[in-house]
């Protein structure tokens, strides 16, 4: 069903069990439904195209469930960083649609941008390299929106406004000025104005205000980190960014959601990292410095660090085994570094072209690299950095990344470009560019980092997130209740988790404005709005194990636990059903309340799996009676 469908949940399922003997039906299809209280308004999720009519990211939803993707699938999009143009510039990875592009700090900061990260819900951060104003750095946060109706700023359908209506499918821009709409940028060089108010200096929190573009989320000041060139993501979603003029600056870690500083170490006590880097899954930060030919691995639990012996140390990466790799710039060479931060025996070895740069790992972990000198990418064998192939690309290459689809992208710096390369295309079925997106003269995109997200979501935090925006159909709508697994398919392995959250109002805009509240199923809360989003995050387990997600239901509190007549505790169908027998069955065991006035059909005092029996016996017909206690009884 969709979240406009209003039926009454569990009756599906139960009539999923007719094939099963009468006896295991009985027990099956009470442990399978449930129901809600207060009400017919309960919205359920349960197929494939029940969640694909939300935001999946990182997720397969087929079978009609929800659980890690077996590669890692981030947003499809790439954020690249325009820098000598000092914007950002967003494209669809399936499509090579560019569908913004957003300047880089307010009116006055220094811009040529270069390091894009994104983050763990798709926002991209990006750090300039020449803001050194007041000996601070600085980093920019900019978040994604997809789907929403092109309109002017009065509502109006059309295809060449500046804002978005929703309903969106995925969104975590704000509405600042509050007029129900997202007002943002279309595409390339539709850039939006940012005059500079407050923006500039930054502050105790980074949040914007003066921006045009409701996108642009956070610009924050970075005291002793000038040059800023660090950026990554841990697994909090928080981020941490360093400043390297060639020489090692203080570190920050940055709140993910406020810009807020956290925490900080200074590099120079180690005396190398800040050209580049990311966060392993054991959190390590590794970082690279070119000018100190060493790559940083530091622990940011113990502020313990070590420096790696790396020439020329430019970009970074990391497998599926956790082994890092670095391109050698002008020394033309990779290097390979184990987990506990040792060069591998027998590295570094040939990169296959010439003034090696970006580097990336696709899911057969064989490592792509971008080439400037040589205006190549080359394709390395994992095991011992043997060259597989040596693809031509545009002029001046510098950054490389993984999109959702496992294709790899090159950014080329003269000839203002980006590339798309297959990694199954060619005669010889080892790789071919089969799209070219054109930034316009001037762009000059320089890019290092995670552009797409695939090393935050896949190494980092290895996790998947699935968002739905469910429309109550009514202003100031009381939401209270969400519960999920209801099915057998359902399954948490020990160690693994699913992490609900919810936030409500009863503008559409403005829901990525406000925060979440964590939520626990089957526990009641409270929010008040038309507009609900909940979300659900999938988190393995050491030891790789996805939970799976095979249903959730949200909808208005339960109410009154002496509401209704005895057997009937759901209230959904108005009469005695199989859903009103499981909730029975749940409240037997403390998965939900429930008065003995409705539940403890047969009056012992207690209420039991018996009495989820009887009253589907009750249900299907059968002669027995129901005979709870009067209300009061119970308290």
């Amino acid at each position: 069903m969709t979240n406009s469908s209003r039926v009454p949940q569990g009756r599906a399922r139960a009539l999923r069990n007719r094939s099963l003997p009468w006896a295991a039906a009985t027990l099956s299809v009470a442990m399978l439904v449930a129901g809600a209280r207060a009400g017919d308004e309960n919205f359920t999720f349960t197929t494939t195209s029940d969640f694909d009519g939300g935001s999946v990211l990182n997720l397969n939803s087929d079978d009609d469930e929800l659980k890690l993707a077996t590669a890692t699938e981030p947003f499809p999009f790439i954020n690249v960083a325009a820098s000598d143009r000092g914007t950002i510039i967003r494209i669809n990875t399936v499509s090579g649609e560019i569908v913004g592009e957003y300047e880089f700090a307010p009116e006055g900061g220094a811009e040529n941008d270069s390091r894009t990260t994104v983050d763990l819900l798709g926002n991209v951060w990006v750090s300039s390299r020449d803001e050194a104003g007041d000996n601070k750095g600085a980093i920019q946060k900019v978040g994604l929106i997809v789907g929403g109706t092109r309109v002017d700023s009065e509502g109006n359908p059309d295809e060449l406004g500046e804002y978005l209506a929703p309903p969106f499918s995925y969104s975590t821009c704000t509405d600042r000025n509050t007029d129900g709409l997202i007002h943002t940028s279309r595409g390339l060089g539709n850039i939006l104005p940012w005059p500079n108010v407050t923006d500039l200096a930054g502050g105790e929190t980074g949040i914007v205000e003066d921006a045009v573009d409701e996108c642009i989320l956070i610009y924050q000041r970075l005291n002793d980190a000038i040059n800023t060139r660090h950026v990554s993501v841990d697994a909090n979603n928080d981020i941490w960014a360093g400043g390297y003029p060639f020489a090692q600056r203080m570190y920050y870690k940055l709140d993910g959601e406020t810009g807020a500083i956290l925490d900080s170490f200074d590099a120079r006590t180690f005396g190398c990292g800040g050209y580049g880097g990311f966060i392993d899954a054991s959190g390590i930060l590794w970082s690279a410095s070119i000018s100190q030919n060493n790559v940083l691995r530091f622990n940011p639990a113990d502020k313990t660090g070590l420096c790696v012996p790396s020439g020329q140390a430019y970009g970074l990466s990391v497998d599926s085994n956790g082994f890092v790799w670095n391109a050698n710039w002008q020394n033309h060479q990779l290097t390979k570094i184990s987990p506990e931060g040792t060069v591998v025996t027998g590295f570094p070895v040939s990169s296959g072209g010439n003034s090696t740069r970006g580097v990336a790992v696709t899911a057969d972990n064989d490592v792509w690299l971008a080439h400037s000198g040589s205006n190549t990418v080359t394709r390395m064998n994992n095991s011992d950095g043997a060259l597989k192939k040596s693809i031509a690309v545009g002029g001046t290459p510098t950054g490389v990344a993984v999109d959702a689809a496992g294709k790899v992208w090159v950014t080329n710096y003269t000839s203002h470009n980006v590339m798309r390369i297959d990694p199954a295309a060619g005669d010889d079925g080892l790789g071919a560019v089969d799209l070219t997106v054109e930034l316009g003269s001037g762009a000059g995109p320089y890019n290092y980092s995670d552009m797409t997200g695939a090393v935050a979501i896949g190494t980092t935090a290895p996790q998947g997130t699935w968002t739905r925006v469910v429309d109550g159909g009514a202003v100031d709508f009381e939401w209270g209740h969400i519960e999920i697994n209801n099915e057998e398919a359902g399954d948490i392995p020990e160690g693994a988790t699913i992490e609900l959250s919810a936030r409500a109002s009863n503008n559409g805009a403005a829901l990525s404005g406000l925060p979440f509240m964590p939520l626990q199923t089957g526990t009641p809360f409270s929010l008040t709005g038309r507009f609900i989003e909940v979300k659900a995050v999938l988190k393995v387990n050491d030891s790789g194990e996805s939970p799976v997600l095979s249903d959730l239901t949200v909808g208005p509190p339960i109410g009154d636990p002496c509401v209704g007549v005895c057997g009937d505790p759901a209230v959904i169908l108005g009469d005695i059903t199989a859903v009103d027998a499981g909730y029975i069955l749940r409240a037997s065991v403390q998965l939900v309340e429930c008065g003995l006035c409705l539940c403890d059909v047969d009056n012992n005092g207690q209420i039991e799996a018996q009495d989820a029996l009887r009253d589907l016996q009750f249900a299907i017909g059968l002669p027995v009676q129901l005979t709870c206690p009067p209300p009061g009884l119970d308290n």
